[in-house]
């Protein structure tokens, strides 16, 4: 199947038949996903499948659904093993397919369009520097943002990009020992969340300004 759209609708009597989420593909056979939270234990819910107008695009397709939420949501951000020096690989992560959740930080021209999500656990340093590289073989992420946030959604930072591929950065002090921050991860509205199968950002999170001493996880 080429060019597949997707929606979950609710399976309640209501007449309208309410959607909860929805997809599109991004290019000609790129895979599409809906995450969603708070579904009511017994309800049945059903999921549309289709594709572009046209006979040359149907197809087959295989489907999946699990229980769990991924970083889409905040539920289901990435858990960052730890703050000291810790960096992912190249391009480890992406926008492509995502959906907004939660707020946009204030710094943010718009959004929340596309949000990724990740969470640390502060330490005794009570600091953290975040860092979000794109551009070469770092990613395709273009005109990205960053915003830190509490456990309850209060803002402790925000960053937006300078430029088409700029390297953005977020420097905290003063933050709870042992409380949970989370950072979500966006890009400008419109086709900058880069093509497919390449993913499109890294991500650095130390605790202090300087480069980090460990480059993969």
């Amino acid at each position: 199947m080429q060019k597949v759209l997707f929606s979950i609708r609710s399976g309640t009597f209501d007449a309208a038949n309410t959607q909860l989420g929805c997809a599109t593909y991004s290019s000609q056979y790129s895979d599409i996903e809906i995450v969603n939270s708070g579904l009511t234990i017994g309800q049945w819910y059903y999921i549309a499948v289709d594709n572009y107008v046209g006979a040359g695009y149907r197809g087959s397709f295989s489907l999946c659904v699990n229980p769990t939420v991924n970083y889409d949501l905040k539920a289901g951000a990435v858990t960052v093993p730890s703050i000291n020096n810790w960096c992912s690989t190249d391009a480890q992560y992406t926008t492509v397919g995502a959906t907004g959740d939660q707020a946009k930080g204030s710094c943010w021209a718009n959004g929340p369009n596309y949000n990724r999500w990740f969470r640390f656990q502060a330490t005794s340093t009570k600091t953290v520097s975040v860092r979000l590289k794109t551009g070469g073989l770092e990613g395709t992420l273009q005109y990205p943002f960053m915003a830190l946030w509490k456990l309850d959604g209060t803002q402790v930072g925000c960053a937006a990009y300078t430029s088409q591929y700029s390297d953005i950065d977020i420097m905290a002090e003063d933050l709870i020992e042992n409380d949970w921050y989370y950072v979500s991860v966006d890009n400008y509205v419109g086709g900058y969340q880069g093509t497919l199968p390449y993913v499109l950002m890294r991500m650095w999170i130390m605790t202090s300004g300087e480069e980090p001493l460990l480059f993969h996880q």
